[in-house]
């Protein structure tokens, strides 16, 4: 009940960031309507449309849709940061150095970013190149000026990636400590592999047709 109850909150969660990242994307492709009532009704009636699905409302009834919807809400987070740090940068003068509130922005980005890949880091893998394309177009057009300070910083986000993915780093010991429902004793090397590579879907997904996916 208890984990249920999560998926449930990490479901609803899901949606506020939904509605927020809608707004900002509006606000994007309509900034004459930044400040508009229907524009945030627009956003808001977007996300209940999101949280309306089948598949949403399911997940966040069952103790295996925490994954899910707790995934959803890192993703829909990694968008808002690079949308953020993105329009920051568009804003900022051409040859400036880098705002203070973009590096606040992507750090955020990449814990959220580094939680995902410990979570269900198959979808994070698709998202990465999306994030990256959002800020290329900003750094291309400024050509912010990069020091030092800017190095130590993006050091500092990386390793916050890198916080986020550590979470593996619990496997072996919840594998020593006689955990009853694991997916594996991953207390080596080799077996943490093959818990990390989702080793255990391959007989139910990787040998699928095409054909037999549909039928799925």
């Amino acid at each position: 009940f208890d984990i249920i109850a999560l998926s449930a909150f990490f479901g609803a969660l899901a949606l506020v960031l939904a509605a927020l990242l809608l707004l900002r994307l509006g606000r994007e492709f309509a900034p004459w309507a930044s400040a508009s009532r229907a524009l945030e009704g627009l956003a808001l009636a977007g996300a209940l449309v999101i949280g309306a699905t089948q598949q949403l409302a399911f997940q966040a009834t069952i103790a295996k849709g925490g994954i899910y919807t707790l995934n959803l809400c890192l993703s829909f987070a990694v968008m808002l940061a690079a949308l953020s740090a993105r329009d920051e940068l568009l804003q900022a003068p051409k040859g400036a150095a880098i705002p203070r509130v973009v590096w606040r922005d992507l750090s955020l980005g990449a814990l959220a970013f580094g939680l995902g890949l410990a979570n269900h880091w198959t979808s994070q893998v698709l998202l990465g190149p999306v994030v990256c394309i959002l800020l290329a177009e900003p750094l291309w057009l400024r050509r912010p000026t990069w020091s030092l300070r800017d190095t130590r910083l993006a050091a500092a986000t990386v390793a916050l990636i890198l916080l986020g993915l550590a979470l593996y780093a619990y496997l072996p010991i919840r594998a020593r400590l006689g955990a009853p429902l694991i997916w594996g004793p991953a207390d080596n090397l080799k077996s943490l592999l093959w818990v990390f590579s989702r080793s255990q879907y391959a007989g139910v997904e990787a040998n699928k047709t095409l054909a037999q996916f549909g039928v799925l």
